[in-house]
C-alpha cells in the first residue's frame, strides 16, 4: 500500500514537471510568433481602407459616406478604423 501511494506521488510529480514544460514551451513560441498587428499588416490595412474610401467617395460623395460604411467595406469595425485613421 506504501509503495503504491509513493509510486502515484512519483507520477504526479512527473507530471507537474511535464506540464511546466510544455507551458514554457507554449510561452517561448507565442512569443516569437510575429504580432498580427506587425508594420506591414498595419500598411496593407491603411492601405485597403484608403481604396474603399476612394471608390465610396467617388460613388457616393464625401458627405454622403459614414465612418462605418468605409469600415465595414473593409471589413473592420468603426472602432478598428479610428484606429488607424484619426478621422474621416
Amino acid at each position: 500500500m506504501l509503495i503504491g501511494f509513493v509510486f502515484d506521488f512519483c507520477i504526479c510529480k512527473i507530471q507537474l514537471y511535464f506540464a511546466k514544460y510544455v507551458y514554457q514551451l507554449i510561452r517561448i513560441v507565442l512569443s516569437n510568433t510575429p504580432s498580427k498587428n506587425s508594420s506591414d499588416d498595419r500598411a496593407e490595412t491603411r492601405k485597403v481602407v484608403l481604396q474603399a474610401a476612394r471608390r465610396l467617395f467617388l460613388e457616393f460623395g464625401f458627405h454622403a459616406v459614414s465612418t462605418r460604411q468605409i469600415a465595414e467595406a473593409c471589413g473592420l469595425t468603426q472602432p478598428a478604423l479610428y484606429h488607424h485613421f484619426a478621422n474621416k
